[in-house]
């Protein structure tokens, strides 16, 4: 008489369940016994005490392929489930006894690392002392799981990944541009005039580049050149405060050189309409290191408090 699958799980179940579950999404016995780090005359054996425990087929088998059962299909649903809370509830409590400790490898951009991440270091150490940095400052989208790093912050849309993202602030832009450039050109008065400036591009290849502003409620979008494209916001901060033309850059990027009179506001009535969201990703485990969740968690806190 089969076993009522309701019963308390123990160690066997959770064993045959496993199994169960590697062999039926590497669609194999032999791949699934690999996964598990069992021999496949085990897996065997597992699935077939499983099967009679529960009294129907769980596989269809032939020479070639191996096929789930409908009650294969419905049963693979469920254990995914109950295997997924199992590794849940134990990294949780791994989790909550790790320590914050060691070596920390971080990729973001080179602008926002420099003027957002890199001031909040001390502060995190001084909570943290057994943390260490590892940092990778460029504007290249970088393969984390590839090249190991544990954290990435990303500016923008994000692509479709299987990486956990955690939403840290959001970042408007203003337009700007060097006292000098405006003595020597004259301040737009409207959005219009700027397409008849210098405007400094963010971009990567050549072409007419179009800004989205908008005016109270009203939407405006100006189409723009120059003398200067680069993919390099750095860059274009500086060409910016040299007098080359009028930027369109992040606040956290020109705030400083505005307040020091470097740099200008221009059209100060006019808004960027889509803040671009930051975010930090790490990849998806069982097991997340609480050095990661203790530096995602502070950097959220401490950059809601800032004006992006």
């Amino acid at each position: 008489m089969p076993t009522n699958t309701g019963s308390v799980l123990n160690t066997d179940h959770e064993l045959a369940m496993r199994v169960f579950l590697a062999v039926a999404e590497e669609n194999g016995f032999s791949a699934g016994a690999r996964r598990i780090g069992i021999p496949q005359s085990s897996a065997s054996r597992q699935i077939a005490n499983l099967e009679r425990r529960i009294g129907t087929k769980l596989f269809q088998r032939s020479t070639r392929r191996l096929n789930l059962t409908p009650s294969g299909e419905i049963f693979l649903e469920r254990v995914h489930a109950i295997i997924s809370e199992i590794d849940a509830a134990t990294a949780s409590l791994s989790t909550a006894n790790s320590e914050v400790a060691g070596l920390l490898r971080v990729s973001m951009p080179a602008a926002f690392g420099r003027c957002c991440v890199l001031p909040l270091l001390q502060k995190f150490r001084l909570q943290n002392p057994e943390v260490a940095f590892g940092l990778s400052m460029t504007d290249e989208v970088q393969d984390m799981v590839q090249l190991g790093f544990d954290v990435a912050i990303r500016i923008g849309a994000l692509p479709d990944s299987s990486m956990i993202a955690r939403r840290l602030t959001a970042s408007s832009s203003l337009l700007c541009a060097s006292p000098a450039y405006l003595d020597r050109r004259g301040r737009p008065a409207a959005a219009t005039d700027l397409s008849r400036h210098d405007c400094l591009q963010f971009r990567t290849t050549p072409g007419q580049n179009v800004w989205h502003l908008k005016r109270g409620d009203q939407a405006v979008n100006v189409k723009v050149s120059g003398p200067l494209y680069c993919d390099s916001g750095d860059t274009l901060l500086s060409a910016a405060e040299q007098g080359l033309g009028v930027a369109f850059l992040p606040r956290w990027l020109v705030q400083r050189p505005i307040d020091s009179g470097r740099l200008e506001v221009v059209l100060p009535d006019h808004e960027d309409p889509s803040p671009s969201a930051i975010h930090a990703l790490y990849p998806t485990r069982n097991f997340v290191p609480r050095k990661v969740t203790a530096f995602v968690d502070f950097l959220a806190e401490e950059l809601r408090r800032s004006d992006l």
